[in-house]
């Protein structure tokens, strides 16, 4: 990983934390956009957070990860695939990078 994307160990954490409830973020839409009556401002507020940090995981995801690795990538992260020795240590290194720019995206890393 390149120096100037490391994150430190509790930031990692908490995005790793934040990424791995992807599906709840989506299942969370979904019954929202369901729902026949969305006058209700908490549930609006909610259903839009929910929306901004499903969207940020997939949309950084997506222009992150090298197109050749999305798919183990995903499996591997979200889903807890094995994957092969030599696999591992480029998904890792994939991922890392990453949840760097999900960090950065979702405001827990700032710029000065």
């Amino acid at each position: 990983m390149k120096k100037h994307l490391k994150i430190s160990k509790t930031i990692k954490k908490s995005v790793s934390w934040i990424a791995k409830t992807y599906y709840e973020y989506s299942a969370a839409c979904k019954d929202f956009e369901k729902k026949s009556n969305k006058q209700n401002p908490e549930e609006q507020f909610l259903y839009f957070m929910n929306r901004k940090y499903r969207d940020a995981i997939k949309d950084t995801f997506y222009n992150t990860i090298s197109s050749d690795y999305q798919e183990k990538a995903w499996k591997y992260f979200f889903d807890g695939k094995k994957v092969s020795f030599y696999d591992e240590k480029l998904i890792k290194d994939e991922i890392d990078v990453w949840l760097y720019y999900l960090a950065k995206e979702l405001g827990l890393l700032t710029t000065i």
